[in-house]
């Protein structure tokens, strides 16, 4: 993992993703492509995103203090990152301030 993106806030790391892939995250958070969150203890949350491929993906995000302290996905998304599988997981937690910003997710043809 790199060190930069540690201790930022959720908002921020939504943010660090390529424009379409945050596009193609709020998506999957519109058509509500997860099987399941587990909350861990410490601060961390597990889910299982669906996938184009028909296995889920594994995403994890650990907060301490209000700031993203590590996170990742088992998906081969290689460019970058943030892939859209950890913006759908991020998505309804990101600050009110970057709510009004971004508005409600799009749907795309």
């Amino acid at each position: 993992m790199n060190a930069e993106k540690f201790n930022q806030s959720l908002t921020e790391t939504i943010h660090r993703a390529d424009s379409k892939v945050l596009a193609r995250g709020r998506d999957y958070y519109a058509s509500r492509q997860i099987e399941s969150v587990v909350l861990a203890p410490a601060g961390r949350f597990e889910a299982d995103v669906n996938s184009s491929e028909g296995e889920p993906y594994r995403v994890f995000i650990t907060i301490e203090n209000d700031a993203v302290v590590d996170f990742g996905c088992d998906c081969p998304y290689d460019w970058g990152d943030v892939c859209k599988h950890i913006v759908r997981c991020a998505w309804p937690f990101r600050t009110e301030t970057t709510k009004k910003r971004a508005g409600p997710p799009r749907k795309t043809t």
